[in-house]
């Protein structure tokens, strides 16, 4: 069916003659939790349209951080193939065909080591977003603020910071219950 006198038909988003650029959907990126201690970042998606590649970095202040993992969430999920640079540089896409469908939802999640030998607060970042949909189109995309990561290489029972869990954190805590410390 025609859409107009000048036999032009619908795109794919209904626009008469349209080149199917109207309808390129959106994506907002953003940080979900934060676990210092872990040093891992989740990296949550909203997306209106199916993304079938992506890339993006993450950038920490001061820069001590190196990237040494991505996986889980949606991009594992629907099998994508995701690599990343210890400078902060992830890339996803597929080759299987499967798409990340239209929603809201972890795409995946970094993993970080300070190479720093204190342990700090460091500000991550999101930055230079391309996602394509299912046709290769780009998807004009939304970052959100900034957030802090806390790392801390603490070892958990270790009371007195010496990287030891002994008898002097045991001293330590039964002095605590007992309201001494």
């Amino acid at each position: 069916n025609y859409c107009d006198c000048n036999y032009n038909v619908d795109d794919e988003c209904g626009v008469c003659d349209g080149d199917g650029s109207s309808c390129a959907g959106s994506v907002s990126l953003s940080f979900g939790s934060i676990d210092g201690e872990a040093g891992i970042a989740e990296i949550f998606m909203q997306n209106d349209v199916a993304i079938a590649g992506f890339q993006f970095s993450i950038n920490d202040s001061p820069n001590y951080l190196d990237l040494i993992d991505v996986s889980g969430g949606n991009a594992e999920n629907y099998n994508f193939t995701v690599s990343s640079s210890e400078s902060g540089t992830i890339l996803g896409f597929t080759l299987t065909g499967t798409n990340i469908p239209a929603g809201l939802g972890v795409l995946l999640v970094a993993t970080f080591d300070n190479n720093n030998s204190e342990d700090q607060t460091f500000d991550l970042c999101l930055s230079d977003p391309i996602f394509s949909d299912t046709n290769a189109n780009s998807v004009p995309v939304t970052l959100y603020s900034c957030v802090e990561m806390n790392f801390s290489s603490s070892l958990p029972g270790d009371l007195n910071d010496d990287d030891l869990v002994n008898i002097l954190d045991v001293v330590i805590l039964v002095n605590i219950v007992l309201g001494l410390a």
